[in-house]
């Protein structure tokens, strides 16, 4: 393995492990008030409970966690072929 080649793999582990934690940091909703901010397109956007009730905040939860898993996979793929 080149020296450049061990450093993009290192690169591609790292990016991997800050996803799978940010992905095992996603939990199932309990009971409670719940509040997803983020920002899209340069401007702030909140979801609660009131806003879309809790099967959507338990629907948003499940696609944030299926767009980061396909990252992953993308990732590893590319690990692979490295």
């Amino acid at each position: 393995m080149k020296m450049s080649d061990y450093h993009k793999a290192k690169s591609v582990v790292e990016k991997l492990d800050e996803l799978k934690q940010l992905r095992d940091s996603f939990s199932e909703p309990c009971e409670g008030y719940y509040t997803i901010c983020f920002t899209f397109a340069g401007q702030d956007t909140k979801i609660t409970n009131d806003s879309i009730g809790e099967a959507g905040i338990r629907n948003s939860i499940n696609n944030m966690k299926q767009i980061i898993d396909a990252k992953i996979k993308e990732l590893e793929k590319e690990l692979e072929e490295i």
